[in-house]
């Protein structure tokens, strides 16, 4: 069960959980538009929510959001590529091209259809169809290597968090709960009655007396005596109100400097979850267990969940390369001795995991689904519609199981105008940028309907 979390004022925040599905370089595309979106109608960053769940495609947006990223900054990627804090990220499209290279003339995975004959209840349908498939030659060390470094960049700016204290002065002596600086505090102010050690007017506290004229050092009345005076606006080093001059106190007031100015472009999301001291994204992701990849074990056959407890240990490079290895296309990802495919194989968004953790909502953005439909153009997007269609129809079963613990779900899939713009392959970079605009249009106005398209 996720635990609570506590927003402003002490208000538990509602529990929500994210699911990312599968749908190529076009699905993406498509669920960065949705996540724009989606955005603006909760109340804090989507990379906060209590567990995201990420298959395939959208893997690598999970990915990007343990690694720290910003909606914003996933947008914006998406829009302009590689640029600013990612311009190491490489290309949206990663050099895919829209068709696969020539396969092996070799089954996929033998011993999983050995495994399926033996026992064809415990294999799903969709997995032991992919087992069928010729073994896929392309690699994902584009994608390996752009999750790297975007785990790279998290731990840049983690390391920056936590520097920040350090670099700017605000330790405990320069903070308002600090009695050291903070002339509200009674162990600080001369003029708080409470405070008999340095009130002076207490008669039995003849070193902090301001009628004694002869210690200045001690006389918090004293003008002439800026040292000791934190209310004299003439005492720059003692004034704790004063931002300009007091380095220690001017975040508080909302003046950084330019040092501040360049921290803050690195820390970015500033809540965002790091890997502890130490430690790093690449390898050290799944801490906290509120990333999960989902991939399929291709030789027994069985759905793996990287980054949940009880988990094979993964990096997190190799656990989104093995939830985007598409059978046929890609080589299996080999982690451990164990090969792993596409989690889309075995579901398109996985909603089920999420049942059980006590959650208060979820949202789910399924490319491979589709609740209303265009009408198909050509052959292939016939066979497209009626996968889409199967597809479709098991997502609302995993949903179903949410409804039946009393959580709110809300999914978002592409609709006609969406379809017409991903055409049938979701594999087309070329499509990619037509996609994602039409996508920030059609999310926008699905989220405005009446739940006609929210389960």
């Amino acid at each position: 069960m996720v635990g609570a979390s506590v927003g402003e004022r002490g208000r538990p925040r509602p529990r929500i959980g994210l699911a990312l599905g599968a749908g190529g370089v076009l699905g993406a595309a498509w669920a960065t538009g949705a996540l724009a979106v989606l955005q603006h109608r909760v109340p804090v960053p989507v990379g906060d929510f209590e567990v995201i769940v990420g298959t395939s495609a959208g893997s690598v947006l999970a990915a990007a959001l343990r690694c720290g990223l910003t909606v914003d900054e996933i947008v914006t990627y998406q829009q302009e590529g590689p640029s600013g804090p990612l311009r190491a990220l490489g290309s949206p499209d990663l050099g895919y091209g829209p068709l696969p290279p020539w396969p092996r003339l070799s089954v996929g995975s033998p011993r999983l259809l050995l495994a399926a004959l033996r026992a064809p209840h415990t294999v799903h349908p969709w997995v032991i169809a992919s087992a069928c498939l010729p073994q896929g030659r392309a690699d994902h060390e584009a994608l390996r290597e752009m999750v790297g470094d975007m785990a790279l960049l998290g731990d840049q700016r983690a390391r920056a968090r936590r520097a920040w204290p350090r670099l700017s002065g605000r330790h405990p002596a320069a903070t308002p709960a600090s009695p050291a600086a903070n002339p509200a505090t009674p162990a600080a102010n001369p003029a708080n009655p409470a405070n008999p050690a340095a009130n002076p007017a207490n008669p039995a506290n003849p070193a902090a007396n301001p009628a004694t004229p002869a210690n200045p050092a001690a006389n918090p009345a004293t003008p002439a005596n800026p040292a000791a005076n934190v209310s004299n606006p003439a005492n720059p080093a003692a004034n704790v109100s004063n931002p300009a001059a007091n380095p220690a106190n001017a975040a508080e007031h909302g003046s950084p400097g330019w040092f501040g100015r360049l921290l803050g472009g690195l820390t970015a999301r500033g809540d965002a979850p790091a890997a502890p001291d130490g430690t790093s994204l690449v390898t050290d992701w799944d801490v906290g267990g509120r990333t999960w990849i989902v991939a399929v074990d291709y030789d027994l056959g069985r759905r793996v969940v990287f980054g949940r407890s009880g988990a094979p240990p993964a990096s997190l490079p190799d656990a989104v390369a093995a939830s985007c290895s598409v059978p046929g296309w890609f080589r299996p990802a080999v982690i451990g001795e164990r090969r792993y495919v596409d989690g889309g194989v075995r579901s398109t968004a996985s909603v089920d995991l999420l049942a059980g953790l006590g959650l208060d909502e979820v949202y789910v953005l399924a490319p491979m689904a589709s609740q209303v439909t265009a009408p198909p153009r050509t052959a292939l997007e016939r066979a497209e519609r009626l996968i889409r269609k199967r597809m479709t129809a098991a997502t609302q079963r995993e949903i179903a199981l949410l409804h039946s613990e009393g959580t709110k779900v809300t999914l978002l899939t592409p609709g006609p105008d969406d379809l017409r713009a991903m055409g049938a392959n979701l594999m087309d970079p070329s499509r990619r940028k037509e996609v994602f605009e039409t996508s920030l249009r059609t999310s926008a106005e699905a989220f405005r309907e009446p739940p006609g398209r929210a389960a």
